[in-house]
Formats: C-alpha cells, sequence, structure tokens
C-alpha cells in the first residue's frame, strides 16, 4: 500500500474569480500536497495549502474530477480548497491570478487548465442546480459562520478562530474556538444521515454520557456541540480504561427504557430475529468470496467448515435468546479515539453505527481495542472486563452474563459481519481488498466456533 499521496491544489478565492498559481519560466502550475498514509486529506490539504497563499482554507472536493483527467497523471488527483478571511501576500513563486485571463497555453499542463475550470465550474454551483453536496460549494462557509456565532452569542463567547479536521462535499468536522471553551460543529450526508438524529436523541436521552448539543441545523444534518475536556481513550492509561468499561456499562443499561426512541431515530437493528435471519445469507456470502480466493494461504474455508459455521452461530443464537436479555444501545465502531474520559466518567462520541440489540457486542469490540494497546497480559485485561461486567451485574444474573461471556467472542464477530455485508451490497461487486477482509471476518468466526467446540466439550456433563 503507497503510504503517500500528491494532490494538486486548486485554491480559489472572492466567488472563484481568482486562482492560486505557481509561475514556472512562461507558464502557471498547480501548486502540490504531498498527503501521508493515515493523515486527513481535509487537514493535510488545507495546512499545504496555506503555506504557501498564507490565509485561511477550506477543502471542497478532490478528484480526478473526470475521466478524461485522469489519463496521464496517474500519481496525482486535484483538491479543490477556497480561502476565505483576509487575503494575505502568497509566498515567493505564488501568486493570484484571475480566472477569466487564464487559457490551456498558460500552463505548463493543459489538463490542469481544465480541471480549474471544471472545478471551478461545480464549485459555484448552488444545491438547487445539481446534487452537488452541501460543503462542496463556495461561500457555505459564511453561513456557516454567521450561524455558529449566533447560537454561541447568547452563551457569552465570540468566534477567535476554526480549525477543519475533515470534510468532503456532503460532511464537514469542525473546531472552533472562542474567548472560552471550545465548541465543535459536524454535519453529515448519504449514506451517515442517521447519526443527526441518533446524536440528537442520545443528547435528549442520555446527556449525562453524550456530548452538549448546543443547536442544529437541520438543512445540512449538522449541530454544534460543547467540546468534551480530557483526553481520549487512545491516550489513557489503564486506570481510565477500566473507568470508560464501567462508564459504557452504565450507558447502555440506562439506555434500556429508550431503545424504541433510538431505533425510531436510526440506530440499526441486530436484535436476534435479524441475526438468525441472516446467517443463510452470509453463509452464502462467506462460500462465493472463498471460491474466488486466489491465494494459498490462509487456505479458504470449504464448504463442510462453512456449513459447520452456521450451525454453531444458529446453537449460539438459541443459546443467547433463551437468556431472555434486554437490547440496548451498542456502537459497532467503538474507537477509542471516539471516547473521552474524565474524573466523572466518559463521553461518547460519533454513533454513527450505533445499533440497538445485543449490548455486549459492543464491549467485544472494545476489548479488542483494549488489547492492542495493553497486550494480553491476563490481570489488566481481567481488571478492565471485571469494570464492566460488575456493571451488569446489578440488574443480570450471574450465570447469565458467564453464558453471554462464553458466546460473545463469536456472536460479535457476526454481528459485525451482517451489518458490514448490508451496505456493501453484493458481495461479487466488492472490490478485492473487500473480499479480502470478508474472508477475514469468516476465518475469526470460525476460529472463535472452534473455541466455543473445545468450551462445551470441557464442560462437566450434568
Amino acid at each position: 500500500m503507497a503510504s503517500t499521496r500528491w494532490y494538486r491544489l486548486i485554491v480559489t478565492c472572492d466567488d472563484a474569480s481568482e486562482v492560486l498559481l505557481s509561475r514556472d519560466g512562461a507558464v502557471y502550475k498547480l501548486p502540490s500536497a504531498k498527503v501521508e498514509y493515515g493523515e486527513r486529506l481535509a487537514e493535510a490539504a488545507s495546512r499545504a495549502g496555506k503555506a504557501v497563499c498564507g490565509g485561511d482554507l477550506l477543502y471542497l472536493f478532490s478528484g480526478p474530477l473526470s475521466p478524461s483527467l485522469e489519463e496521464g497523471l496517474k500519481d496525482y488527483s486535484y483538491c479543490v480548497l477556497e480561502h476565505f478571511g483576509a487575503k494575505n501576500e502568497p509566498c515567493v513563486l505564488h501568486q493570484w491570478v484571475t480566472r477569466t485571463t487564464l487559457s490551456a497555453e498558460c500552463f505548463e499542463n493543459s489538463r490542469d487548465y481544465e480541471a480549474v475550470i471544471e472545478a471551478l465550474h461545480s464549485a459555484r454551483q448552488t444545491l438547487s442546480d445539481s446534487d452537488i453536496g452541501w460543503f462542496a460549494r463556495l461561500g457555505w462557509w459564511k453561513q456557516i459562520s454567521r450561524w455558529i456565532a449566533e447560537a454561541i452569542r447568547p452563551l457569552g463567547y465570540q468566534v477567535t478562530g476554526t480549525r477543519q479536521l475533515n470534510g468532503g462535499p456532503r460532511f464537514v468536522l469542525l473546531r472552533v474556538a472562542t474567548d472560552g471553551p471550545a465548541f465543535w460543529f459536524k454535519a453529515v450526508g448519504e449514506p451517515n444521515i442517521k447519526e443527526f438524529l441518533i446524536t440528537q436523541a442520545l443528547a435528549d436521552s442520555l446527556p449525562a454520557s453524550a456530548p452538549q448539543i448546543i443547536a442544529s441545523l437541520p438543512e445540512c444534518n449538522g449541530w454544534l456541540a460543547a467540546e468534551v475536556p480530557g483526553p481520549s481513550l487512545a491516550q489513557a492509561d489503564l486506570d481510565q480504561w477500566v473507568s470508560a468499561a464501567s462508564s459504557l456499562a452504565e450507558l447502555q443499561m440506562a439506555s434500556i427504557e429508550h431503545f424504541d426512541i433510538l431505533r425510531q431515530a436510526g440506530a440499526r437493528n441486530l436484535n436476534f430475529d435479524v441475526l438468525r435471519a441472516a446467517i443463510g445469507p452470509c453463509m452464502s456470502e462467506v462460500t462465493h468470496v472463498m471460491r474466488r480466493q486466489e491465494k494459498s494461504s490462509p487456505a479458504p474455508l470449504d464448504d463442510h467448515a462453512i456449513q459447520e459455521l452456521g450451525e454453531q452461530l444458529s446453537l449460539g443464537l438459541r443459546e443467547i435468546t433463551a437468556l431472555d436479555m434486554p437490547y440496548a444501545l451498542g456502537n459497532l465502531d467503538l474507537n477509542p479515539a471516539n471516547i473521552i474520559t474524565s474524573p466523572t466518567g466518559s463521553t461518547f462520541l460519533d454513533w454513527c453505527e450505533a445499533y440497538v440489540g445485543n449490548p455486549f457486542f459492543s464491549f467485544q469490540y472494545l476489548l479488542e481495542h483494549f488489547r492492542r494497546q495493553h497486550g494480553s497480559d491476563q490481570a489488566p485485561t481481567l481488571l478492565f472486563e471485571e469494570a464492566y461486567w460488575n456493571g451488569w451485574r446489578r440488574v443480570l444474573p450471574s450465570a447469565t452474563l458467564d453464558t453471554a461471556r462464553r458466546i460473545m467472542p463469536l456472536l460479535a464477530v457476526f454481528a459485525y459481519t451482517v451489518a458490514l455485508s448490508s451496505t456493501q451490497g453484493n458481495s461479487s461487486a466488492r472490490p478485492d481488498s473487500q473480499q479480502a477482509y470478508f474472508r477475514s471476518l469468516a476465518r475469526r468466526m470460525k476460529l472463535e466456533t472452534d473455541r466455543l467446540v473445545v468450551g462445551r466439550s470441557l464442560c462437566p456433563v450434568s
């Protein structure tokens, strides 16, 4: 996998009347940015653009902008940004050039000119003109910044700066600095619009574990939230991880009575009936992707192993259904970076992958992150696990929890696989990388199945 990617920057301002270019002899070139693997494109491109134009930038969208532009430029894509605020003098070798004075002959590469014209045409459209996203249009920041200023004015604060951390035509993430505390503005589009409603439902129903929503902007599915002070779990010590496990249990137990509200807000339905109905289709997909595997190692699962996997999933679901457990809130992407810790508890961010169903799936995912960060040492792992399960012992019998803990490593992977399959569509149409990931999930389920079978065989016969 490539560690870096280069982008040519199309930086514009003043309603697309000017473009930032560099002079190379008699011709113009576009400035460029190197984005390291794992970096957020919006943040990296804005930082690179700011270094050459001397002002603040907002990321709009990236390309190649059309198929014809990609030919001959395999190592580059285009990244479109808008300058806002006071316009400073750009650094040496760069200058603002009036758009109407440009032609293909002005550029070292005529495809750059085509890209500039196409990008500016797209960015100048309005929402009524096309299906261009809210945040791919020039000038969206003026509207949002006015709205943010009005939202925080009653609180007695004024905006002093803004930093864009992520973005795209239909979503954006901004940190808003003020003369007091900081705030965050987030907006989402398809396929993640449900996060807008789920986040608001959580803030209303479970405010102790969710960020405080200051204001909402339904036109773009956006909301302004107060920044939660404290480090993320990704930078936390063992005590903070233990505290987060306890907070997760408290949040989930409190969510039981809000099940219907969360489901109506768009949380994915992963009840046991849904999972049972998904076993057959899921095993068919596993069979398909295993037969398409070209590499000999790791060996693909054969049809007999896949059949046994389906049978063990059915058995596991029957066992856990018999426990008659309540459904609660869960998150299929419980990332430590989205959990903020404090002495009074933890705050959970980013509910795009919220579900209602067995709550213990979520803890199994968080346990995987814990093991990656803290290793497989038994003592800290047990401390972390007990902090979670001790919370649930207040509402569920120990025997119920013991059975759930035994089955959960298998069912949590299965629930994640079912959710992934529903969002990625038909397996035959997926890219090779997605099919390989699906195979890895099937192998993990097979591993957990083998452990379950061994565990059952070691249980004494009553």
